[in-house]
């Protein structure tokens, strides 16, 4: 893809969606400096799903939603660790692939996910403004982001800008009452420490009800949700995905009372139970240029 031509026209009856005022889960100087500043936050995420039931593939999941050929050129925007960047490798695809992020610290994790010997580079932009010609790339990957973009429309419109005719994007994002057996536990753990219960979601508030509606506004869309488990049979894997969580590292006063209300809870599920269980929810918006 080029890098030429920058731009983001937004189509005609698109208004911004800028919310005032913006939240820690879109402020790019949080992102880029506390929360993804190494790789460490996004991998105790990721790493509680080694407990779901039933096992889903979700790399390979969401990619076989796109019917790849081979050859496309392939855009993967806020590429994180670079997750769909091995698994496009380990699929053989043979078609340029670039992973961009926001944060230097992902791309150092990514890059090692990325096949320098092939077809595949990352480099660090913003998504409100795609360093690529217009027309230029065949897929958009737009996975579990958009959350993270101060106006998620201008980024949707700079992804139509450089979709080639009949391109695609994929736009993952969690669905509605993802994981809320964690998140009561937080809102409980705040009352606990004599904090307000505070809206633990409001982190995630561009869900995948809201994708939908936006993205249909620039695509024609096909919505794929999926649905888990987590089945976690000790304490330490739900704590390490708490302690990633920005809401509770900017509680130095109060982060140990919590964790311990957390572990002991948590502790007395799994004994009472055999493991502390989370439902959740995602889902997969296959977008088409209309």
């Amino acid at each position: 893809m080029s890098t030429e031509g920058l731009g983001s026209e937004v189509p005609a009856g698109a208004t911004s969606t800028r919310p005032a005022p913006p939240n820690r889960w879109a402020d790019p100087r949080y992102l880029k400096d506390v929360q993804y500043a190494t790789p460490g936050n996004l991998g105790a995420r990721q790493a509680i799903y080694a407990y779901q039931r039933p096992v889903i593939r979700f790399y390979d999941w969401a990619l076989d939603l796109a019917e790849l050929e081979g050859g496309e050129k392939i855009l993967d925007i806020g590429c994180g660790n670079g997750g769909y960047l091995g698994t496009l490798h380990r699929h053989g695809h043979e078609g340029l692939t670039v992973g961009m992020d926001f944060s230097a610290g992902m791309l150092s994790t990514a890059r090692l996910m990325a096949d320098p010997d092939h077809v595949q580079s990352v480099v660090q932009g913003d998504a409100a403004a795609l360093p690529f010609a217009g027309g230029t790339a065949d897929v958009v990957l737009v996975m579990h982001m958009l959350y993270h973009v101060p106006d998620p429309t201008m980024a949707l419109a700079e992804v139509r800008r450089i979709l080639r005719p009949g391109g695609r994007v994929l736009i993952v994002l969690n669905g509605s009452g993802h994981q809320h057996e964690l998140r009561d536990l937080l809102r409980e753990a705040l009352v606990c420490a004599g904090e307000s219960p505070v809206d633990i979601s409001a982190s995630e508030a561009f869900d995948l009800d809201a994708g939908e509606e936006l993205a249909a506004r620039f695509f024609s869309v096909a919505r794929h949700d999926i649905r888990s488990d987590l089945v976690v049979p000790e304490p330490e894997p739900v704590l390490g995905y708490v302690r990633s969580m920005g809401f509770l590292q900017s509680r130095q006063a109060t982060q140990r009372q919590m964790l311990r209300f957390i572990e002991d809870r948590v502790s007395d599920v799994i004994a009472a139970e055999g493991a502390f269980r989370m439902s959740t929810a995602s889902g997969c918006l296959v977008c088409r240029c209309r």
